[in-house]
């Protein structure tokens, strides 16, 4: 039978979304992650009617990129949803479709599992949403909105929807690329700038998701050079920095790699 359900291996494969960092960790560092998930949508490998699908537009955000999440939103909504009889890609799946849509196009993802609301540009100039537990309004503003929201476009230099450049909750700077669900249930404001160009917003470290076992995943060195350290192979084909934050730690004997065996 089918090795998976209504998607690749590869879906299922990143499906972590408790602990990404480990995840990207263990996928070789935030560049190739984010290579992986390129690849991923770029060579139609996703279909955005299937449910396994929708983590993968976002998960530009544990890497640093949450811009490029909004790119891929911003392309996926309008080539697969409209409101018409066969609006909705697949079919609905007890309204997950129909979740999903709504979610994105508020630019409030919900990470399955986790008080986090991934965050991008929405398609609308404001959105207010009433807790029912406890009655307040959340509200999400946009500057800019009208000069970036084009339809069908995928930002920056494509002179299309832009992207966040700084963003305040209640008045003040927050920096983070997510929210809790706390937004929600206190009636808080969120306001997003936005511009031409990918920003600096949401790309640090602490600006990340939280996940379960942070300490395997980026922490304060520049993602460059994390990147570079995971790749370092030492004679006896054992990994020098194999957690990727500079512990000179090698694998152990039952653990080690074969690179010769690699190159084949």
């Amino acid at each position: 039978g089918r090795a998976t359900s209504s998607s690749s291996a590869i879906h299922p494969h990143s499906f972590v979304p408790h602990d990404m960092q480990t995840l990207i960790s263990l996928l070789g560092g935030p560049t190739n992650f984010v290579t992986r998930l390129d690849y991923l949508h770029d060579q139609n490998i996703t279909y955005i009617g299937n449910e396994p699908a929708f983590l993968t537009v976002f998960q530009y955000h544990y890497a640093g990129r949450p811009a490029k999440s909004t790119s891929r939103v911003r392309s996926y909504i309008p080539d697969y949803f409209s409101p018409t009889p066969a609006g909705l890609p697949g079919n609905d799946d007890s309204g997950a479709m129909g979740s999903f849509v709504a979610m994105a196009m508020m630019g409030l993802f919900p990470n399955p599992g986790q008080s986090v609301y991934l965050l991008t540009v929405p398609f609308f100039e404001s959105v207010s949403i009433v807790s029912p537990l406890t009655g307040k309004t959340a509200t999400v503003k946009t500057v800019n909105w009208a000069q970036y929201n084009t339809a069908n476009a995928t930002g920056g230099a494509a002179g299309g929807n832009g992207f966040i450049q700084s963003a305040t909750l209640d008045g003040k700077p927050y920096p983070k690329n997510w929210i809790g669900h706390d937004f929600f249930t206190e009636g808080r404001e969120l306001v997003l700038v936005l511009g031409k160009e990918e920003s600096e917003w949401g790309t640090k470290p602490e600006d990340l998701p939280p996940s379960l076992a942070p300490e395997a995943g980026i922490r304060g060195d520049d993602l460059a050079v994390r990147d570079s350290r995971w790749a370092s192979v030492v004679e006896g084909g054992q990994f020098d920095d194999f957690d990727g934050l500079g512990s000179k730690r090698a694998l152990p004997p039952d653990h080690r790699v074969d690179t010769g065996s690699l190159a084949g």
